[in-house]
């Protein structure tokens, strides 16, 4: 009776929500007898066994895959339900790409992200107001306090050039508006601080331009355009002041 029970251990032991089953040698046995199919791993959504002949050979995919038994392939973890088999292989990933296949959030945020093949990770951008969701990997509409956070400040303007961290203070700094109606169809107009020949261009995206008005003209913040410098008397055109234009900060 006792060697009948050992016997009745070696054959079926219990893992997690199934059973698997050993052969008198101690090899794990998961295909029936004679059958020639592939069959997802009852434990490990990342791994898949192979029947030959009634032979248990089983498989891992790429890390960062899963297998999907419908297709019978290995496709991006994310896109398969793995809420019956939830174990992985340990990652094989580097910084930017925690698996070597994937897409990740990228800590720099603001809609940025990695699409990693074989740990090599290619950067990528939600479209602009859109943020990365790394539960859902997809991007979403993004919140207020998000669109502001991630709103691009463009360094209009210096008396001198910022070579020197302490000369920043002599800069004019602009930033686009967070609800943008870009009534110009891909951007909007703003008139540029303290130099009335020129104006600001925020373009759909995220990019900041600076647009000058032709000789003898000024921007009129009224209609959005160039008019002739006599009809707004008030603007001054600073002589010793040129945009400089360096970098947008990201």
């Amino acid at each position: 009776m006792l060697f009948l029970l050992i016997r009745v251990l070696q054959a079926t032991i219990v893992l997690g929500c199934g059973v698997l089953s050993f052969d008198d040698q101690g090899e794990l046995q998961l295909c029936t007898p004679g059958s020639e199919n592939v069959i997802p791993h009852p434990e490990f959504c990342d791994k898949y066994v192979h029947c030959d002949g009634g032979k248990t050979s089983i498989h891992e995919c790429e890390d960062g895959l899963a297998y999907d038994p419908p297709l019978k392939t290995c496709r991006p973890l994310h896109t398969v339900d793995c809420s019956s088999r939830p174990h992985l292989q340990p990652p094989k990933g580097n910084e930017d790409c925690p698996r070597r296949y994937g897409v990740f959030p990228d800590p720099k945020g603001c809609g940025r992200f990695f699409k990693c093949v074989n740990g090599t990770a290619v950067p990528d951008k939600c479209s602009p107001g859109l943020m990365f969701d790394p539960v859902n990997i997809g991007c979403r509409d993004s919140s207020k306090e998000e669109a502001e956070q991630c709103q691009q400040i463009a360094l209009l303007g210096c008396n001198f050039a910022p070579d020197l961290k302490e000369n920043l203070d002599s800069c004019t700094w602009f930033r686009c508006p967070v609800d943008d109606p870009y009534p110009w169809g891909e951007h909007s107009r703003h008139p540029y601080p303290g130099n009335c020949r020129f104006y600001i261009l925020c373009i759909r995206g995220g990019s900041v331009k600076i647009q000058g008005c032709p000789e003898g003209s000024a921007y009129s913040a009224a209609t959005s355009t160039c008019v002739p410098e006599q009809e707004l008397p008030n603007c001054k055109v600073p002589k010793n002041l040129a945009p400089y234009i360096s970098e947008i900060l990201r």
